[in-house]
């Protein structure tokens, strides 16, 4: 048997040589690892890795609909029959709530966050941190080899881009279920200011296009108080620059000197952390109701569901997978 893998809906799937099979986790099965040599302001949190040394999974409801469907061949009277049918009808309302997927919205939003830009994220600050600690001597070397250092960077970045662009989607989306004013995409907005997202996106935005469409960024080396050394690019260089936009330009003119890339990039992950809390907390807290009929809603599925499982008398699947990721 192969390992858990997650997909982009945040489920695990366990696969077999004959099957794979998507179920949700009801405990937590997520650990919080600290890579080694991740230091500075953003110690305190990593990415989430999927850590796994012995799993026991088993199938239980309230189950998807197209998960259920596949226990049809299971049905041997009329009663049984008449329940399944039931249990398929109450699963079908139960996903066809607006709690349902407003919450599966978010949900997908969060995994792509914390299972891809995190990931981005924390392989770049990987390569920040061992370059912070390296001798002087060698920084003409790294920087030399530094098309790694734009490769990770330019990958977080675009997976940030990639996210602003859905989270825009998604909160457009939800607009539709506001029954009131404000919209949600204007409190985004307003938020979106107030991290000074405005102002890190358009320069991030204008430091990814100017790595793909032009030649290697000669990054300068600056060493801090605490002589650690790190990547910077030189301030004069993209104010005198056409190739940058004006909002980019004017968050470098913000810094007193050079940019040193790994504060902008601890910042600009702080503000998205900041911006993805609100929004999980103000849409938990703005369509409460339509949580609650969805739970509701998810109650009666898993009391239909266990008793046409009990009267089909199915045995419920069971997966074990005992190695380590």
């Amino acid at each position: 048997m192969e390992g858990p893998q997650i997909d982009s809906r945040g489920s695990i799937w366990i696969c077999t040589q004959k099957t794979g099979v998507r179920v949700h986790i009801r405990e937590t099965c997520f650990a919080d690892v600290w890579p080694q040599g991740v230091v500075g302001e953003k110690a305190e949190r990593a990415e989430r890795y999927f850590v796994i040394e012995m799993l026991t999974v088993t199938i239980m409801p309230p189950e998807s609909l197209g998960l259920l469907k596949t226990y049809s061949d299971s049905i041997d009277s009329e009663e049984e029959k008449e329940v399944f049918h039931a249990a398929m009808e109450a699963t079908r309302e139960w996903e066809s709530s607006p709690g349902y997927y407003i919450g599966n919205c978010i949900l997908t939003l969060m995994n792509a966050i914390n299972h891809i830009c995190h990931r981005n994220y924390t392989e770049l600050i990987h390569l920040i941190a061992r370059c912070e600690t390296t001798e002087e001597i060698y920084w003409k070397q790294v920087n030399e080899s530094s098309k790694e250092f734009m490769r990770l960077l330019s990958n977080y970045i675009g997976s940030m881009k990639n996210a602003e662009n859905y989270t825009e989607r998604i909160v457009s989306e939800l607009d539709e279920y506001c029954s009131s004013d404000p919209l949600i995409s204007e409190l985004y907005d307003v938020k979106v200011k107030k991290c000074n997202l405005d102002l890190y996106e358009p320069f991030f935005t204008s430091l990814r296009n100017y790595i793909v469409h032009h030649e290697p960024i000669d990054f300068t080396i600056h060493m801090s108080e605490e002589e650690r050394y790190s990547f910077a690019l030189d301030k004069e260089y993209v104010l005198s620059s056409n190739e940058w936009s004006t909002r980019a330009k004017g968050y470098v003119d913000s810094w007193e000197n050079n940019v040193i890339i790994s504060e902008a990039i601890v910042d600009y992950d702080n503000a998205i952390d900041e911006l993805y809390n609100w929004l999980v907390d103000h849409v938990s807290y703005r369509f409460l109701e339509e949580g609650e009929e969805m739970e509701r809603l998810a109650e009666n599925a898993e009391k239909l569901q266990t008793e046409f499982f009990d009267k089909a008398d199915v045995e419920m699947m069971s997966f074990v997978w005992e190695e380590g990721p």
